[in-house]
């Protein structure tokens, strides 16, 4: 899909990803940067794209 869905895909995957560590219990503070904050938005990330991408790659979502 590109670049920029790669962003926002990316973008709300960190998202994701903070919420998934504070539902684990890992303590990641919002506004600050941290290790396990850059770590919980990448691995939220990486997930949220895989996602996507295997759902737009099957032909499910239609662009």
């Amino acid at each position: 899909m590109g670049l920029i869905w790669d962003i926002v895909v990316g973008i709300l995957g960190a998202f994701l990803g903070g919420w998934l560590a504070s539902l684990v219990g890992l303590p990641v503070a919002t506004g600050t940067f941290t290790i396990g904050g850059v770590l919980a938005a990448f691995v939220g990330a990486v997930i949220l794209l895989v996602i996507f991408r295997a759902l737009t790659h099957r032909g499910m979502i239609h662009s």
